[in-house]
């Protein structure tokens, strides 16, 4: 559950409306990203190195559309959470992030458009 929670925050989890995804708005992604090991978790699910919780599956279902959309999905407290979670996994998991590019951009197109996206946030 924990995990869950966690990964609700960083990455937006299933759509409640056409024009939105659902988060839970309630943790705070600045301990998150302080946690490695947390932070290699919710990476490894993402990535298939590892089994996904149930919850985290779901969100890594959604992961190509807010990838696909630059997150225009995602509320300004998502793009936050987003980017400071791909900021963590760059400074702790380099390898893994060009890993987890490789598996849903492998034509590079779409993490540049969401970076971009999020980069004030």
């Amino acid at each position: 559950m924990k995990s869950f929670c966690i990964v609700a925050l960083a990455f937006v989890a299933a759509c409640a409306a056409d024009d939105t995804y659902t988060s839970d708005a309630g943790l705070s992604i600045d301990v998150l990203v302080k946690d490695k090991k947390q932070v290699k978790e919710i990476l490894d699910c993402f990535t298939a190195k590892s089994d996904c919780s149930p919850q985290a599956a779901a969100l890594k279902d959604d992961l190509p559309d807010a990838l696909g959309t630059a997150c225009s999905k995602c509320t300004p407290q998502q793009k936050r959470g987003t980017r400071l979670f791909f900021e963590a996994v760059k400074k702790y998991y380099i390898a893994d992030f060009e890993g987890l590019q490789k598996k849903f951009d492998p034509d590079n197109k779409l993490f540049p458009a969401l970076e971009a996206a999020i980069a004030s946030y």
